[in-house]
Formats: C-alpha cells, structure tokens, sequence
C-alpha cells in the first residue's frame, strides 16, 4: 500500500482509496493518475493507493473473507482502517475512485456495499 499525505494537509482530511485495475499496482496508479498532485493543490485529502496482495494482481471478489464485515483476512478493509486511525482522516468526507474504464468500478461497490465497518 501507498498512502500519500500532503504536506501541509488539513486536520482531519478526507480520504481517498484509489483501486487499481485488474493486473495492475499501487506503483503503477501511483504514477498513472493525478491525485497526488490534486492533494499538493488542495491539501485537503489523502490518498490510499491499495496493492492487490495477490500474485494475479486481480482484486477479490469472490470470497467470504473480502466481502463480509470481519470475516477474515481484508487487507483493503486494513489499510482503510488504519488510514482512519493513523492520520485522522474524516470518514464523512471519504470515497473511493477507481478506474472506470476497467474493472475497479465494480470491484469498489462490490466491496463497499457489502462492507458497513468502513464508510464510503
């Protein structure tokens, strides 16, 4: 996981989680997108950029584990929770974006509908 903090960033920021498209990772996004550079601007949000911790680079969204509150081993549900705990981050003012043009779009509301312990 990468987790890009501004500096000079707002109490209680808004949290962005960017999910990456299928095959791709963090390092990739990180790079491929604007937001880092949105949040130098604006220095009100942070910005997640989840690695699939799995060797195919695809997200789950299939089992249990991912897609039930605590059901198990959740590294998404993790990083989220622990970028709420470590920066302080306002969970009113967090959400999700992804790449639409392939899969992430349905993977995030996937897992953000079934998921209640994290507030997107």
């Amino acid at each position: 996981m990468y987790l890009y903090r501004p500096s000079g960033v707002v109490s209680n920021p808004a949290l962005i989680v960017t999910m990456h498209y299928c095959t791709g990772t963090a390092q990739a996004y990180f790079f491929g997108i604007q937001y880092a550079n949105l949040a130098d601007q604006y220095k009100t949000f942070i910005v997640i950029y989840p690695h699939v911790p799995d060797i195919g680079g695809c997200w789950d969204v299939y089992t249990d584990e991912t897609l039930t509150h605590n059901a198990g081993d959740d590294p998404l549900g993790m990083m989220v929770r622990h970028a709420i705990a470590s920066h302080g981050t306002d969970t009113k003012r967090s959400l999700s974006l992804d790449d639409v043009q392939r899969f992430g779009w349905c993977l995030s509301r996937l897992i953000y509908s079934r998921r209640r312990d994290v507030d997107f």
